[in-house]
């Protein structure tokens, strides 16, 4: 899909794809478009409307955002700062030479393998307790976890300091917090399941710590792996603490994020389009909207009172190859007054205040710049009140080489 000659405006882009109205008026209603994306993630025009999800969340293990598993390391390593490791997907596997890992990133990997034993012992100690199915499938999963830990370990040629026993680690903050879970893990079983979430909250968090602080594409993707596993845990403590008529309150993490592991289902996926060729692929990026007034959150379409106190924002968790470049956020509306069809066109500046756009992405106002983009974003958008008319607003991130990754679908909502 290449329009060299042709300006590429964001009512462009949003006309071929997004499933609202079009921006500046400009092509057929959006009800009769639809991209048909290939494998290899390029996409053509076509007359039906369909999904543009390259990788819709399930509840499986590993599935959101999920890459291809770390497999077994090649021991042939040329040092302990730098080796090679087989990738394997499917029975394709390919030699991977891993880049130099610090004594920083050394010290994390090695940690991050005390965690996951500490996560799968855990599990079996609460299994012995209460017999419940759910320890013994997770921690299996932990077991796996730890294998793929093991396997980058290998591939670097570092020593293995985890221990053997059930219950038992060499890092004694590690220690102290597995003796703590066990022991409320065994006042009950619902305090059992309160024990797993926790357990995988603060895997999460860690895990998320570990990502932003490297740039080794090894470590980062096998750290991506490790918590969409958690991601899946998490959502079945969860559901086995509902079950025993409770509800689940954050232990750790922000609500936010927590809301937006426990219904991923509500995220839209992203769309990258290369400006330069004005190529559209699908990505793993994904974007969940915030809109809420003083009554609680809402979906789009709502309507909106003129007095009501609106806060719009963004979780976004960027395309699984983009987590560590740096990138800039940016955020375009449209407004349409009441009883006026005429669009305008907005962008969100830096200090917040909305500048008028001609809707060429040549000519984009950036709301943050050089962010160094984590697992998960949190893009702050407007409060306050606003008013009449009807709003369409959108997120997206550009790359350093020019590319925009933007939220397949805007928020849209009316104020009278």
């Amino acid at each position: 899909m290449k329009r060299s000659q042709e300006i590429l405006t964001l009512s462009t882009v949003i006309a071929m794809f997004f499933t609202s109205s079009t921006w500046a008026g400009n092509g057929p209603p959006i009800e009769n478009r639809q991209l048909n994306c290939t494998e290899n993630g390029e996409c053509t025009n076509n007359q039906q409307q369909q999904s543009l999800a390259g990788n819709y969340l399930t509840d499986s293990e590993d599935a959101f955002l999920s890459e291809p598993k770390q497999a077994n390391s090649d021991n042939g390593a040329h040092n302990n700062q730098q080796g090679s490791q087989e990738n394997c997907m499917d029975e394709d596997c390919s030699l991977l030479e891993l880049a130099e890992i610090s004594e920083a990133e050394i010290a994390t990997l090695l940690f991050m393998r005390e965690e996951e034993k500490m996560a799968r012992d855990v599990y079996i100690t609460l299994y012995e307790v209460w017999q419940t199915q759910i320890f013994t499938n997770i921690s299996q999963a932990e077991q796996r976890h730890m294998e793929q830990i093991k396997a980058l370990m290998d591939g670097y040629e570092l020593p293995d300091s985890a221990l053997e026993e059930i219950g038992l680690f060499a890092n004694s903050d590690i220690q102290a917090l597995y003796d703590s879970l066990i022991e409320r893990g065994s006042i009950s079983q619902l305090e059992a399941f309160q024990v797993g979430a926790l357990v995988e909250e603060v895997d999460i968090a860690d895990l998320e710590n570990a990502i932003a602080e490297t740039e080794n594409p090894a470590l980062e993707k096998l750290y991506t792996n490790l918590m969409n596993g958690s991601y899946s845990h998490l959502r079945s403590f969860v559901r086995n603490i509902e079950s025993l008529d409770n509800t689940y309150q954050v232990q750790y993490l922000p609500q936010e994020e927590v809301d937006y592991i426990l219904n991923p289902a509500t995220a839209n996926p992203g769309i990258a389009i290369n400006v330069d060729d004005s190529q559209i692929t699908a990505t793993n990026a994904q974007f969940k909207p915030l809109i809420k007034n003083q009554n609680g959150s809402h979906n789009n379409g709502a309507v909106f009172a003129q007095n009501d106190e609106i806060t719009l924002a963004t979780t976004f968790r960027p395309d699984t190859t983009h987590i560590g470049q740096n990138a800039d956020l940016l955020t375009a509306a449209t407004f349409t007054p009441v009883g006026d069809n005429r669009q305008s066109m907005f962008m969100r500046g830096k200090n917040g205040n909305w500048q008028q756009w001609d809707g060429d992405l040549n000519n984009v106002v950036v709301s943050q710049t050089q962010q160094k983009l984590s697992v998960n974003q949190r893009f702050e958008i407007y409060q306050g009140s606003l008013p009449a008319g009807k709003y369409q607003i959108s997120t997206a991130y550009r790359l350093q080489n020019g590319t925009f990754i933007l939220d397949e679908q805007p928020m849209n909502f009316s104020v009278k």
